[in-house]
């Protein structure tokens, strides 16, 4: 049975492959990056050791081609920063500090809805109730806490 993890993380994969073919490889390592992000969630929840097995032999084939890309796009872009390091530019620097957060936000948010419900989650009580009263009750009561603090 293939979850719905796995099914996004192919079509993430189709998109990374075509732009790697295209060789607009930025887009690809993102995409890469999303789909192996899917992949390691559906081995979280897939139960057929044969469907966990292809899994992992891909995300060993994906994310070795992720490191090949990123070394390849690290020689080709070396050129270039020594340039504007001798210009007095530091735009290249910028961008690149930019990518990098944005990749590791991308890599926190949560795109799909697990099925977890809170008394699945053991233990944790203290972090349970903060969250609880941090992000639920304020979305579920709003007009409890509009207007001023006393």
């Amino acid at each position: 049975m293939t979850t719905n993890f796995t099914q996004k993380g192919i079509e993430i994969m189709k998109q990374a492959v075509a732009a790697d073919n295209e060789k607009d490889y930025d887009n690809a390592i993102r995409l890469y990056l999303s789909g192996i992000d899917h992949f390691m969630t559906a081995l979280k929840y897939e139960k057929n050791d044969k469907s966990k097995a292809m899994i992992r032999s891909k995300l060993s084939e994906y994310m070795s081609r992720v490191e090949a890309l990123k070394e390849a796009l690290k020689h080709s872009h070396e050129p270039k920063k020594k340039a504007a390091a001798a210009g007095g530019g530091g735009k290249d620097e910028e961008d690149d500090d930019k990518k990098k957060f944005q990749s590791a936000l991308e890599g926190a948010i949560v795109r799909e809805k697990p099925n977890v419900h809170w008394d699945e989650v053991v233990g944790l009580v203290n972090a349970k109730a903060a969250l609880r009263e941090a992000v639920i009750y304020p979305l579920k009561f709003p007009h409890l806490f509009t207007g001023k603090r006393k």
